[in-house]
């Protein structure tokens, strides 16, 4: 298996942890010095804090995030781009509101950087241009 495969592997695993609520078992795979970058604003989120840098940092805004939503699915619909150190997904993200009820269903544009077989860098944006400049990648 290549750091490609392991990479892919480790992204589907994260994904469905975190669409479960395992968020412990989705943190044992990304690097103490993970940055990242929220996708959504929430009320009890500090609105100024766009970046939570490591582990203990990201498993604090998911608990806070998880609690808005009465479900939260994300699913991985196409790998755009997956190289040793870097990757680029489209994802789902589908989700109904704890408070309003409201129905979300969003794709996202998901760049990842890796670093020591972890997941280091987490940058989600609304279209593939903008993730794709993230990761230096040529226009596709």
């Amino acid at each position: 298996m290549t750091q490609i495969d392991r990479n892919l592997e480790m992204m589907r695993r994260g994904l469905e942890n975190f669409s479960r609520g395992a968020f412990e078992e989705a943190a044992a795979e990304i690097h103490p010095e993970i940055e990242w970058h929220v996708a959504f604003r929430l009320p009890d989120l500090p609105p100024s804090k766009e970046i939570y840098r490591g582990q203990e940092e990201v498993l604090a805004l998911w608990r806070a995030f998880s609690t808005g939503w009465e479900t939260l699915r994300l699913d991985l619909e196409k790998v755009i781009h997956a190289d040793e150190q870097r990757m680029l997904l489209r994802v789902r993200f589908v989700g109904r509101g704890t408070e309003s009820g409201a129905q979300v269903d969003r794709v996202l544009f998901q760049a990842y950087r890796f670093r020591d077989g972890l997941l280091a860098y987490s940058h989600p944006f609304d279209d593939e241009p903008s993730a794709r400049r993230d990761l230096d990648l040529p226009d596709g």
